[in-house]
């Protein structure tokens, strides 16, 4: 017998993250038609290298819209972004888990991005925190998110269309797994 996951999407981005991403791809179109009048003899390279620009920028709007927060008895598995990974329940401290408002507490907030993804209104990936701590990020929202401590060496911040719904989840079946 199959068990039941339950499936919550991240919360949709600011309009300004789609918008700042359309604008980043006219840089590398812009290079390519300036580039194929200056140097055209090197077409490949240029191809090469502004059609990788533009699929990372695909690729990142994509994972903006297929991020999901997957929760089963096996654990908290984060699909659709190149950062998502599978969190068991021994690897999550659930009882510490709780809604966080980045003003209330500042030291949670994300300050510097050592391997992500970091747009107005975007995060995803390896952050620093204000408290100098790591956290794994997915963010949409920068006024508050669901903070998951882990028992590794870093926490989780998480952004979802539903925090109630993805909270009371993760506490359910964290406890069920006990």
């Amino acid at each position: 017998m199959k068990s039941a996951v339950q499936t919550i999407p991240l919360k949709s981005p600011p309009t300004s993250t789609l918008v700042m991403c359309a604008a980043l791809a006219i840089i590398p179109i812009g290079d390519f038609v300036i580039m194929m009048r200056i140097a055209p003899q090197m077409v490949g390279l240029h191809v090469f290298l502004n059609g990788g620009i533009l699929a990372l920028i695909v690729f990142i709007i994509v994972s903006i819209r297929k991020t999901r927060f997957e929760i089963s008895e096996k654990g908290l598995r984060i699909r659709g972004d190149m950062f998502g990974q599978f969190f068991s329940w021994v690897d999550l401290d659930v009882a510490n888990a709780k809604r966080i408002s980045f003003d209330a507490e500042p030291g949670l907030k994300p300050k510097w991005r050592t391997c992500g993804v970091g747009l107005p209104g975007y995060g995803s990936g390896w952050f620093r925190l204000h408290n100098k701590s790591k956290a794994l990020i997915f963010l949409s929202n920068k006024n508050e998110a669901i903070y998951l401590p882990t028992r590794k060496d870093f926490s989780l911040l998480l952004s979802s269309a539903d925090d109630t719904a993805l909270l009371n989840a993760l506490k359910e079946h964290g406890e069920l797994s006990k």
